[in-house]
């Protein structure tokens, strides 16, 4: 790209899923659920100049969310119209992306990195209780668990202390990070979000 180094990549994700509903449930026989979802993720190093590259990823999906540390579902189950209905599955959209710069110089390299993570709201009603109750992931009154968004800015430093063609380095890293969180549902007189500041130093020793 216009002379400068760079690399970029796309790869696309099948995530499926099944579900079988017994002839206990259903009071005639087993009813089975098969859903497939997927997802396409894509990224991008660019060195500007010597020692300073732009990094970026992204994924989007509809069913991929356990890809994602697990901060969200990949689906739910749901039970629609009366307790013999079977069960079916519904997909969760889920999506991320991140974006930032490494910068090296000499035996220290600094590192910029900003990032976000989001997950639907998929939920319905359960027929087994009289009161109209809520299933699913982000419904109202679910649980501090059922995040929304997560945003996180982080610089981070390495530093090579020590190294040898045989025995290979060691280095000391640094890392402050600000992290951002937002639920589906929050209760009445909570704070609408959370964030908080985080701090590592790290000896790493690299292995030959």
């Amino acid at each position: 790209m216009a002379g400068h180094p760079w690399h970029g990549s796309l790869a696309r994700l099948l995530a499926s899923s099944r579900i079988e509903t017994p002839a206990s449930i259903t009071k005639t026989v087993a009813v089975k659920d098969n859903r497939e979802g997927g997802g396409i993720a894509g990224n991008v190093n660019l060195e500007f100049f010597k020692g300073f590259h732009f990094l970026s990823t992204g994924f989007w999906s509809d069913g991929g969310a356990r890809y994602l540390g697990g901060a969200g579902p990949s689906l739910v189950m749901l039970q629609n119209g009366a307790i013999t209905a079977p069960f079916t599955t519904a997909l969760v959209h889920s999506g991320s992306g991140i974006g930032g710069f490494e910068c090296a110089k000499g035996n220290t390299t600094l590192t910029g990195l900003g990032s976000a993570e989001y997950f639907q709201r998929r939920y319905g009603i359960d027929p087994d209780i009289k009161t109209a109750t809520y299933i699913g992931y982000g419904f109202p009154g679910s649980a501090n668990t059922n995040n929304r968004i997560i945003r996180e800015y982080s610089l981070a430093t390495t530093t090579v202390l020590w190294k040898n063609p045989i025995y290979r380095q060691l280095q000391m890293v640094s890392q402050s990070s600000y992290v951002w969180r937002a639920l589906w549902y929050v209760e009445a007189g909570a704070p609408k979000d959370a964030h908080t500041m985080m701090e590592f130093l790290d000896l790493r020793y690299v292995l030959p």
